[in-house]
């Protein structure tokens, strides 16, 4: 009985995030995969940013750096990204007009 009510509270706990979550002034539709993945730390020696780099990472930025820093990384990334999506966006539909182009032929 306590974990049908656990699950209840659950389930309308997220439902009430993604909600605030839509209906937020700062809603960016990214998945996780497209979020930028930057390293924070106090680690600066080449070998560990290249370490960072083979784990995944987007960037590197070691301690100590100020926000502006970190919030212009990330801008640069995200409009990366942005380009990369809207270029992938734009092969797939000259794919699409090619295909339709040869099924009309």
């Amino acid at each position: 009985c306590q974990n049908a009510e656990n699950d209840s509270n659950h389930n309308q706990s997220s439902e009430k995030r993604n909600e605030m979550h839509q209906n937020s002034f700062h809603y960016y539709p990214y998945t996780l995969k497209q979020v930028p993945f930057i390293l924070l730390t106090a680690k600066a020696m080449v070998s560990d940013r290249i370490r960072g780099y083979k784990s995944g990472a987007d960037a590197y930025l070691p301690k100590p750096f100020r926000p502006e820093e970190l919030v212009g990384m990330l801008d640069n990334l995200m409009r990366r990204q942005a380009r990369e999506r809207e270029g992938d966006l734009l092969r797939m539909q000259q794919r699409d007009r090619k295909v339709e182009q040869s099924e009309s032929l």
